[in-house]
């Protein structure tokens, strides 16, 4: 669209584009067929893209847009993410998981959200939460949102398994489900 512009890929994955136009990196989104959404080739793009803006001193704005005529950016794309925690064989899908997940936060994230009773959250309820794909790890991780709905159920269990589909695939691994009862005994005395 601009005669001249070098436009470079920025991951192994075309994710996400670049274009330098003077002192400003112009970064697309490059996923119009789904439009748009972030998955790990997407993250990783555009966190080096503005790696790259940052240790650039002849950069003096960046603008982020997206591909296509029909959105800008629909958020994450956890297609990837469900796929490894629905798969049928136990054993490739606890090798998955935690290649995209960082499980350790997880573990806490359903630890508090259980202990807290936050019913209307990720794990019980699939709802006010939100997944950061950290550029670093590649790994997605859940974070809390909106969470207005605390400690109304008293007797509520934090030892079933929850029905998100992460949260249910984590639990059923005995090492994960074992790093979870230890987690919540390690954030017990905060609740005293």
């Amino acid at each position: 669209d601009h005669p001249g512009a070098v436009v470079t890929s920025v991951s192994a994955e075309p994710g996400a584009l670049s274009e330098r136009r003077g002192n400003v990196l112009l970064i697309t989104i490059n996923r119009p067929d789904a439009r748009n959404a972030v998955n790990q080739a997407v993250s990783i793009g555009v966190g080096d893209a503005l790696q790259a803006a940052q240790d650039d001193p002849e950069i003096r704005a960046v603008v982020i847009t997206g591909s296509g005529d029909k959105s800008f950016c629909a958020g994450a794309d956890l297609k990837a993410l469900c796929a490894a925690a629905l798969e049928p064989d136990l054993v490739k899908r606890w090798a998955r998981i935690p290649e995209l997940v960082d499980i350790k936060a997880f573990i806490t994230l359903m630890a508090l959200e259980q202990m807290l009773g936050h019913w209307d959250g990720y794990c019980l309820n699939r709802n006010n939460y939100r997944v950061y794909f950290d550029p670093a790890s590649r790994k997605a991780i859940f974070m809390p949102h909106g969470m207005d709905q605390l400690f109304q159920d008293a007797d509520a269990s934090i030892l079933d398994s929850p029905p998100a589909i992460v949260a249910n695939a984590v639990m059923k691994n005995p090492a994960w489900r074992a790093d979870y009862r230890k987690r919540v005994g390690e954030l017990l005395p905060l609740f005293n």
